[in-house]
């Protein structure tokens, strides 16, 4: 950041014309903030006079320099800590700027967790996520969020359709690896071995740094899982990755998770039955709910304690609608 400040100091020196004058500024304040030097982008976004700014973008959907200017002020604001003033500032900019509202929304939600108001945070990622065309890094944000504050189930759900909506795979690492996280919670062995070689496969592509723990995880869960063949080539590891996506059902975004009763996790023990059959049952308090075994964890044992959820089904031998269990987990004692 300093080398650019120099570089742009002595250009200003020169006196230039405002477009040439702004556009020198804010390559200082684009470098500072990808380098969160706050204080250095904060002091430099001051010498731009926001009133003069365009509002007009010659590319549909590209930032204009006064939406930029805003944006990049409440980013200063919430990242100093000064939170009261980041809030009542986005409250009363962000209707200038509805295309880029989004933005201003999750800065809301960012400066409410940093204040420990998880729930208020909570409420305004909610509601940014309500439709199906959702940029997938604020699904991630929100079941990062969601997982923090105890509820699993919804955020590793959140977590999946951020996998499946658009955006390119590489910047889809860290979200990768969180899945890789909670399918180990879930002690699904297979699952966490292709998410986490799947991580593995694009640093190599890419040329970046691989560490041993990941590199020793990998070939653990490869001596550990029976009958596994893995390749190495991120598009089969990538497509088996999108396969599980799809078979846990949440591929169709908020729509299809409405078919949950409700978000209520509930408590139970695994009843396996007869071990050729493709079903079992789940016992919780005086009720027992149909279970596919395909929906169970692997390595599940008889009257292990669980956590689920109920999702509407058809009972054909009874003719009549009925409920299933699904979204289960392993009680950790």
């Amino acid at each position: 950041t300093l080398s650019v400040v120099n570089i742009t100091n002595s250009i200003l020196v020169m006196k230039p014309e405002i477009i040439a004058y702004n556009f020198v500024v804010f390559k200082v304040v684009k470098t500072a903030k990808k380098n969160r030097d706050w204080v250095i982008m904060n002091n430099w976004l001051v010498k731009i006079d926001s009133e003069k700014l365009k509002n007009d973008s010659e590319v549909k959907g590209n930032w204009t320099d006064k939406e930029l200017w805003f944006y990049y002020k409440a980013v200063g604001l919430i990242a100093v800590g000064d939170f009261e003033k980041g809030l009542g500032f986005i409250n009363n900019v962000k209707g200038e700027f509805r295309s880029k509202s989004k933005f201003f929304d999750r800065l809301s939600a960012k400066a409410q967790i940093a204040q420990q108001n998880l729930e208020s945070g909570e409420k305004i990622y909610e509601k940014l996520t309500r439709n199906d065309r959702v940029d997938w890094w604020i699904l991630h944000e929100y079941g990062k969020l969601l997982i923090k504050n105890d509820k699993a189930i919804e955020g590793f759900k959140m977590l999946v359709r951020a996998a499946i909506a658009p955006g390119p795979l590489v910047n889809k690492i860290s979200l990768i690896y969180d899945l890789a996280e909670e399918f180990e919670k879930q002690n699904k062995l297979k699952e966490t071995l292709f998410h986490l070689l799947l991580v593995k496969l694009i640093r190599e592509e890419n040329r970046w740094f691989v560490s041993d723990q990941l590199k020793k995880r990998t070939d653990k869960l490869k001596e550990t899982i029976e009958h596994v063949n893995v390749s190495n080539k991120v598009k089969d590891i990538f497509k088996a990755c999108k396969d599980i996506w799809r078979d846990l059902g949440v591929g169709k975004g908020v729509n299809n998770s409405r078919k949950i009763m409700n978000s209520k996790i509930l408590n139970g023990f695994v009843k396996l039955g007869d071990p050729t059959k493709p079903f079992c049952f789940i016992k919780s308090g005086k009720e027992s709910f149909f279970c596919s075994k395909s929906e169970l964890p692997k390595s599940i044992n008889e009257g292990q304690r669980i956590n689920f959820q109920l999702i509407k089904a058809f009972d054909k031998k009874k003719n009549k609608e009925s409920v299933k269990a699904t979204n289960i987990s392993i009680v950790k004692d």
